[in-house]
């Protein structure tokens, strides 16, 4: 933008200084500095010659102001709709706030009101994908399915748990190093399950130890699970919050999808629309949208402008996830989802 302004400029000057020195020439010949003299016919010659000599250049500065003109009209157009666009954002963005703040949910008698609801739903929400994978047939799925990824010790374990023989440590280290080769080479979902999934009676303190070796399990490897049945387990816990906050969730998406199509379609130059974001939503409200995301019900629209508005940028990566989850990973379920929106346009193109 710079460099242009300082040809236009400079265009500007040259076209002062090429009038000046043409409007000037015609004094040499009126006023020459030798004897020579001019009679009347020679002086309307030279002056015709300069006159078909300068209308041209003239015309050229004239073009060249006008065009200089209309462009400072655009730029004073586009700050004018640059300014009209930023005041509608501000506007939308403060009834967002003022709704958020004024809605009130009863949940068992307890009133919340305001950002608090999105403390209760997040919290809800993780509960429920909890409820999900802390069990035994999605922890044998686990281990059925991604094999690779789970260590000997973790088998080792598997074994002590579920195997009713009896073996030393050294003996469990084995069986658990044989049971995952097994399963890379064979692939049977259904293999722990058939083996060791039947148990009529287990006692108290095995049910603990079980319970415990199934939450560990779910927490550790759950993101080395393939997209779809992660995406699985979004929709279900989603679908569950959904029921109970779903005036409240409708009412917010639809807002939040206004503001987002406003800057994505404007993109208004005086808008800073990354740093607008930052400070305009919460953490909580990030990672709600994000979790929205991944649950595959946003429409192919709103997806598209939470990824290239780059909404999730800002966001703590604790604050995302069932269990803690390191930045590659976060960009890989990121990527993830990028693939599933643009493939689901492709296919509706």
């Amino acid at each position: 933008m710079i460099g242009k302004n300082l040809i236009f400029n400079r265009l500007e000057g040259m076209g002062l200084c090429i009038a000046l020195i043409i409007a000037a020439t015609p004094a040499i010949y009126f006023f020459p500095a030798t004897d020579i003299p001019l009679d009347s016919k020679q002086k309307f010659e030279f002056g015709v010659n300069i006159a078909q000599l300068i209308a041209p250049l003239f015309t050229l500065i004239g073009f060249i102001l006008v065009y200089v003109a209309f462009k400072e009209q655009i730029k004073a157009n586009r700050l004018t709709q640059n300014q009209f666009i930023h005041s509608q954002v501000a506007g939308m963005f403060e009834s967002l706030r003022n709704n958020i703040s004024n809605f009130v949910i009863d949940r068992g008698g307890e009133e919340i009101k305001g950002y608090h609801i999105f403390r209760y739903i997040l919290k809800e929400y993780i509960m429920n994908q909890k409820e999900i994978i802390y069990r035994e047939n999605y922890v044998f799925s686990i281990l059925s399915s991604i094999p690779e990824e789970v260590s000997d010790s973790d088998y080792a374990q598997f074994i002590s748990l579920y195997d009713k023989r009896v073996y030393n440590e050294e003996e469990r280290i084995i069986k658990g190093r044989e049971l995952r080769e097994y399963l890379i080479a064979n692939r049977n979902d259904n293999y722990l399950y058939d083996n060791f999934g039947n148990e009529e009676y287990t006692t108290e303190e095995t049910d603990m130890a079980r319970s415990k070796y199934w939450k560990r399990i779910a927490n550790i490897y759950f993101y080395f699970l393939d997209f779809e049945s992660k995406i699985d387990v979004y929709e279900r816990a989603y679908r569950v919050i959904y029921k109970e906050y779903e005036i409240f969730l409708d009412a917010y998406f639809n807002q939040v999808y206004a503001i987002f199509d406003l800057l994505y379609h404007s993109q208004p130059e005086e808008i800073n629309t990354q740093r607008y974001i930052k400070n305009a939503f919460t953490n909580q409200e990030k990672v709600l949208l994000y979790n929205k995301l991944m649950t595959g019900t946003s429409t192919r629209e709103f997806g598209q402008y939470l990824l290239e508005l780059k909404v999730f940028n800002f966001v703590m990566t604790k604050e995302l996830f069932l269990t803690g989850m390191n930045v590659i990973q976060c960009n890989k379920e990121i990527e993830n989802i990028k693939l599933l929106i643009y493939k689901t346009d492709q296919q509706t193109n």
